[in-house]
Order: C-alpha cells, then structure tokens, then sequence
C-alpha cells in the first residue's frame, strides 16, 4: 500500500468516526425532543404519568418562596382559586411565557404562582417577575412531586385543594383565556390585588 493510499484509508476513518459521533448526538436530541412529545401528548389524554387528573386532592408539601420563608400547601391551596405554572430554564417556551408576564403583568383574580426547581440564584430570569406574582424556588422538588410532574410549561388549576384543570400552555395569551374559561367567575381584576403571600 503506498503513502497515498494509507493517507487516504486513515482520513476515510477519521471522517467515519466523525460522523458517527454526529448521528449520535442527533439520535440523542431526537430521543430528548420524542420524551417530551410523548409527555405532552399524554397529558393532553389526561395521563396519570403526567400530572394529577382533574378531580384529584394535590397532597401536602412544604416549600420556600422566592422571599426564602418557608410556606406549606394548606398556606397555598386554599383560599381563592391559584393557578400553579410549572416553568424550567431549558423550555423555550416557558421562556417566552416569562418574558410576556414581566410585560404584560397578570389581572385575573386567580392567583398565578410560578414554580421553577434550583436555587433562587441560578434563576436569573425570574428575577423581573412582577409583585404580585410569588415565584416558588422547588430546590428540593417537593411542589413537582406533590404535583406529580416534570413538563414545563405546566399550568394546574387548583380549587380547595383539587386540580379544576391542567393545561401545557404555549403563551401568556393562552393561559390567560384558559384559565378564564375554566374559573368559576372569570373575573379580570387588577394584578396587585392577587398577591398571594402572606
């Protein structure tokens, strides 16, 4: 075999080693974005896997605001009716919701809390979140187990404890008409009178 051909058997592998380890990392970005299809389409059948069904009692958990005091679900769950929007730093459109709600604000008298797992100080981005908005910091997850849930975005409407309904919503717009369409009186009232903690 001479140099040439040696040259060129040694490039043609380097290019096949290549390769292979770009089909890999697309095979791996598939199987991530198929999981999460999967996880949303399932909660669009009501799926147990992927969160409490409508009807269901959400179970006690402890938690701490973005204030860092420690609040309880009996502080949470009763009351007037909340809406519980699960968000996470890698979901683009949890994202464009955050970005909409530091703008537009919310002004529905169903309270609207924001959970996001981690520390307050990796959370950034959360950090322009209007007053009257708690942003929950679920360091140790217990809101999303309770919940029984790992999608972002996830929104739950809770009254006296249950979940009404549960939505994965692609906008601020359409949360908002969402949850107006499953509250019992759908009113709009100003944002700074929803404040939720005590």
């Amino acid at each position: 075999m001479t140099g040439f051909w040696l040259v060129a058997f040694v490039m043609l592998w380097i290019l096949v080693l290549i390769l292979a380890a770009l089909v890999t990392g697309i095979l791996l970005r598939i199987e991530t974005i198929l999981k999460r299809t999967e996880a949303r389409l399932s909660v669009a059948g009501e799926s147990h896997g992927a969160g409490l069904a409508s009807g269901e009692t959400v179970p006690s958990f402890k938690t701490r605001t973005s204030g860092g005091e420690l609040v309880t679900s009996d502080v949470l769950l009763f009351g007037a009716p909340s809406l519980f929007l699960f968000v996470g730093t890698d979901c683009p459109p949890c994202q464009r919701l955050v970005s909409d709600l530091e703008s537009d604000g919310w002004n529905l008298a169903t309270r609207l809390l924001l959970v996001t797992s981690g520390e307050e100080g990796t959370q950034e981005w959360l950090q322009n979140i209007p007053p009257g908005v708690p942003v929950i910091f679920d360091a140790e997850r217990e809101v999303n187990r309770a919940f029984a849930t790992d999608i972002t975005p996830h929104a739950f409407l809770i009254e006296a404890g249950k979940v009404i309904a549960k939505s994965i919503p692609g906008s601020l717009a359409a949360l908002h008409g969402w949850a107006v369409s499953h509250s019992a009186d759908g009113e709009v009232v100003n944002s700074e009178v929803t404040a939720v903690m005590p």
